[in-house]
Parts: C-alpha cells; sequence; structure tokens
C-alpha cells in the first residue's frame, strides 16, 4: 500500500480495493450462513413447541433483504477501518528501515487487542448464561415428583358423548377398563385419573370451607388444583396416604345415593395452608362454581409437583368414577420397559371399544422430557452461541498473535542473538497474547453478574452466581486461550536470528 500511495494511485482507489476484498469475504459467509438458516429455522419451527404459528415461520423476501443488508453492514464495517489506517499518510513509515519495532507492533496490535477483549468478554456472558441453563435443566431432571416416574405408562382417551351418554356407561366402561389392565401379566398397579404430575395442566377452582369463619369482604378468594382420580390412581402413582383413607368403588355415587359421591381428597399443601394445627378429615369444601354439594374430606395425601419447574400447589381430588367425565388418563405402572406394555392395553380397550381413539401414549420419563422442551431449546440454543463465539475468540486470539508475531520478527531475533533464552521468548509471546483473554474474561464475569439477571426466572434449585458455572466457563475460556496462543508463541521461540535479521 504505501509502494502504491508513493506512485500516485489514489488513497480512494486504495480504500475500495480492500473494501471490495472485505465485501467478497463477507458475501461467501453470509451465503453458507443462508443456507444453514435453512436448516436451522426448520429445525426451531418443528422443536420449539409454544412458538405461535410455527408452521408459517419460513424464511422469505423481507428477510433475504435484511440478511444482504446485514452483510453489506458489516462488509463495510470490518473493511473501512483497517482500510483507512492502511492507506494514511502514516503508511509511509512502512518504507523505512525501522518499521517494524516493538512501539510499532504494539500500537498496530492495540485496536485488534481492544476488539478481541470485547469478543471474549461477549463469550464469557454466552457461556456462563449456557452453563447456567444446562445446570438447570439437569437440576429438573433429577427433580422428583414425588410420585412413581419409572416404568409408568400413561395414555388419554375420550369417551364419546353420543354413545356413552349416561353416567352408568361411562362407569361401566372405567370399570371394566381397569379391571381387564390390571389382569394383564406384568402389571404392578392401575389407575385412572384426570391428568399426572408433571404434565403441567392446570385446572383449579374457588372453594369455601363451612366449618371455617365467611372470608370477609375484600379479602382474595380460596382457590385450589382439581384433579380427578379413581381408587387405583395413588397405588399406581406411588402417592403416599398421610391420614384417612383413598377412594374406593363404593364412594360412586347412584341415583339413590348421591351423596356417596361427595368425597374428596386433599394433598398436605393444602391442609398445611387451610387446617393449621388441627385435623382435616371430616371437614367438609363447597367448590362455588360446581354446585351446593358439600364434599367431606376422606384423606390427606403427599404433594406432587403439577410442573416440574414449579411449586407444590394446594390440590383437591375428586371421584373420577363419578359418571361426569367421558375423558380419562390410564396409568400403568409395570415390572419391566412399560412402552413393550402399549400395544396390548390398547388391544384391551379396542376390545371394549373398537372406535376408541387413543392420544398420548408416553411414559412418566416422555412427559418430564417434553415439559422441558422449551427449557432445553433455549439452553441448546445460548449454547450454540456460546460455542461459536468461543471458536471465534480462539482464531482472533491465534491470529492477533501471528500477526504480532510478524510484526516482531527482527525484535525477537536480537532478543535471541544477544542471548535471550527461547523459554523467556515462548513466555513472553504466550503473556503477550492471553492478555485479551484475561482482561476480557475479568470483563465478561463482571458484565455476567449482572446481565445473568435477566435468565433468572428461568433457572431452578440454584443461584444466578453460581460458583461452579463461573469457574468452570473461567478454566474452559483459558484452556481455550492458551491452546490458540501457544503455537504462534512456539513459532515465535524457534526463530532463527541469522534468517531474522537477514529478512530485515
Amino acid at each position: 500500500m504505501a509502494i502504491r500511495g508513493a506512485l500516485g494511485a489514489p488513497r480512494l482507489t486504495l480504500i475500495r480495493e480492500q473494501l471490495m476484498e472485505s465485501v467478497v469475504i463477507c458475501l461467501a459467509g453470509g451465503t453458507i450462513g443462508m443456507l444453514l438458516s435453512l436448516v436451522a429455522t426448520r429445525w426451531m419451527a418443528k422443536t420449539w413447541r409454544d412458538l405461535p404459528s410455527a408452521s408459517s415461520i419460513h424464511i422469505d423476501g423481507t428477510v433475504l433483504v435484511f440478511a444482504c443488508a446485514l452483510v453489506f453492514l458489516t462488509a463495510i464495517m470490518a473493511g473501512l477501518l483497517p482500510a483507512l489506517s492502511s492507506t494514511g499518510r502514516s503508511v509511509l513509515a512502512a518504507l523505512q528501515a525501522s518499521a517494524r519495532t516493538v512501539g510499532g507492533s504494539l500500537s498496530r496490535t492495540a485496536l485488534r487487542k481492544g476488539l478481541l477483549t470485547v469478543e471474549i468478554a461477549v463469550t464469557v456472558v454466552l457461556l456462563i448464561a449456557a452453563g447456567l441453563l444446562l445446570k438447570s435443566l439437569l437440576q429438573l431432571r433429577s427433580t422428583a415428583l414425588h410420585c412413581a416416574t419409572d416404568n409408568v405408562l400413561t395414555m388419554v382417551y375420550s369417551l364419546p358423548k353420543r354413545k356413552y351418554d349416561t353416567a352408568d356407561k361411562i362407569i361401566a366402561f372405567h370399570e371394566r377398563l381397569v379391571d381387564r389392565v390390571s389382569a394383564m401379566p406384568g402389571v404392578l398397579a392401575v389407575g385412572l385419573g384426570e391428568s399426572v404430575p408433571g404434565k403441567g395442566e392446570v385446572e383449579e377452582d374457588v372453594f369455601t370451607i363451612p366449618e371455617h369463619p365467611p372470608a370477609k369482604p375484600g379479602n382474595e378468594m380460596l382457590d385450589a388444583l382439581v384433579r380427578r382420580a379413581d381408587p387405583g390412581y395413588f397405588n399406581a402413582l406411588q402417592i403416599p396416604l398421610v391420614s384417612g383413607r383413598f377412594f374406593t368403588r363404593s364412594d360412586t355415587p347412584d341415583a339413590t345415593q348421591p351423596e356417596r359421591g361427595s368425597k374428596v381428597i386433599i394433598n398436605r399443601e393444602f391442609a398445611r395452608q387451610q387446617f393449621p394445627g388441627e385435623n382435616p378429615l371430616g371437614k367438609h369444601l363447597q367448590v362455588l362454581l360446581w354446585s351446593d354439594t358439600k364434599y367431606e374430606i376422606i384423606g390427606v395425601v403427599g404433594d406432587t409437583l403439577h410442573q416440574v419447574n414449579a411449586p407444590v400447589r394446594p390440590t383437591m381430588y375428586f371421584p373420577q368414577l363419578s359418571g361426569g367425565d367421558q375423558d380419562g388418563t390410564l396409568v400403568v405402572r409395570t415390572a419391566g420397559d412399560p412402552l413393550m406394555f402399549a400395544i396390548p392395553i390398547q388391544k384391551q380397550i379396542a376390545a371394549l371399544d373398537p372406535e376408541l381413539p387413543i392420544a398420548n401414549v408416553l411414559t412418566m420419563e416422555q412427559i418430564i422430557g417434553d415439559s422441558l422442551g422449551d427449557l432445553r431449546l433455549m439452553a441448546t440454543l445460548v449454547l450454540a452461541f456460546a460455542v461459536l463465539s468461543l471458536v471465534l475468540a480462539s482464531v482472533g486470539l491465534y491470529g492477533v498473535l501471528s500477526y504480532l508475531m510478524t510484526l516482531r520478527t527482527t525484535e525477537l531475533g536480537i532478543r535471541i542473538a544477544l542471548g535471550a533464552q527461547r523459554e523467556q521468548v515462548l513466555r513472553l509471546m504466550l503473556l503477550d497474547g492471553l492478555q485479551p483473554a484475561l482482561f476480557g474474561l475479568g470483563l465478561g464475569l463482571v458484565v455476567s453478574a449482572a446481565a445473568i439477571r435477566v435468565i433468572q426466572f428461568m433457572l431452578y434449585g440454584m443461584k444466578p452466581l453460581d460458583p461452579l458455572v463461573f469457574a468452570l466457563v473461567a478454566l474452559t475460556l483459558l484452556a481455550v486461550s492458551i491452546l490458540a496462543c501457544i503455537t504462534p508463541a512456539w513459532r515465535a521461540s524457534r526463530l532463527d536470528p541469522v534468517q531474522a535479521l537477514r529478512a530485515e
């Protein structure tokens, strides 16, 4: 550039040539990125279940125009600054014999080191966010729902109203199905309910306790989750009985004794909140939106989580065999692999009603995994960006140190010729190359401590400032930085001083 400028090349021509080189490189990278984005977009639309209108997400003309504009802007930003610095008046110093000096090398790499420090800081923030999300995901995967999750199969069915138009028909089908599945070899327990723990389904109702004083005007109304369960539901899921008893088939109401179905079971959290210091058995609940029926509390069971990342909620269990529920979730605990029982159980259902559709044949472990789908996707995306940023940072470290070694070839040759040990040169170059990494690491840790509050609501069972995650990220970044710097530093320590001075 200095020779061209000295021979009369206009500065604008030199800048335009370097900008074109930057544009060509960015266009090549942008084209590859667009091809990769086609696959990534389809994967994300298919994986992100809560993404609204996922089927309509695709790459269209607007996206292509935006991507092209972004590539062009990147090319200009990445090419303009070095083009200006390499075509200014100071570039004539390159024609001087003393151009490659220590001071020159430091001044030319200051901007590169600054940008690299920022890039490493961003990498640290992404790595810490990914580490916290992954650890939270592992915490959730291992979270006990306080019920059986191993060897438990669930499936959902719905009885058509036109065919099962009376309570007796509905109850008879439910009972026959439970009896047939219970008699299958390898089946340990069978239950029928409205839903299962961990599925995330929420149905709640407002209630009153007739034995307690009425709520004062302006006070918040009492509410709790509502679940339905048959006599075998709690045994199938191994939900412990704290006090009282479970439902029995004698709790099924009939036309002459409707009060037989007016029973309810509550969980321990419900009893703790509404009956502190007193025995809830024999007390009554009245659900305001249903009827004036008073439901007698006959039992207290252990707490379960309706969603793996949510706290325990007070829950009311009503009899599933009350004749009013066409929908049912069959819960089967088996002695072996539960999926091996999926087809035989569906054949038992088909024997009772060949036209009855079956849906959501899942194990409890699959239900837990599905409930964590969005968090898993978020952790995967952040981890992918963090790994990509780490690769770019390591390449940047390698490039800066290699460039610095080239500029300091004469200086390093003189040092070695004057007696500097090669180990000293290796240590010098390593420390020089690791400076951006150390500064970026410190800056990234400070920024992460503040920025991590953004994803705090997604973390479970851990603190945002988790020392283990921060320590692992720091060690990982330092290890990658040393690996990126070791090759150019080793080459610098192996310089032949005669060849280095002769090239000068």
